[in-house]
């Protein structure tokens, strides 16, 4: 996951699915950024919920911000835990 750790990533929580693989995250201005399941870098649509955590890029796309790049906070933290346990950096 070498995004995980990018300069320019943001914390929110999923708000809203829809069935045909796209939501909505609320961002930590309160504002809602649109996502598809295909940015997801972690989990899959299916195992997302409302209220699930998220850490994501934001880009601007034709209708506004869009999320990328998303990785469900539990994953990252796991992640972290193991490269610790392996002695990465």
């Amino acid at each position: 996951m070498e995004n995980e750790y990018s300069q320019n990533r943001e914390m929110g929580d999923i708000v809203t699915l829809k069935e045909n693989g796209y939501g909505f995250i609320k961002g930590p201005d309160h504002n809602l950024i649109f996502f598809h399941a295909s940015k997801l870098l972690s989990a899959t649509f299916s195992k997302l919920k409302r209220g699930t955590k998220v850490e994501y890029e934001v880009v601007n796309g034709s209708n506004g911000p869009v999320a990328t790049n998303i990785i469900v906070v539990h994953d990252i933290e796991v992640e972290r835990k193991i490269r610790k346990q392996r002695g990465d950096k």
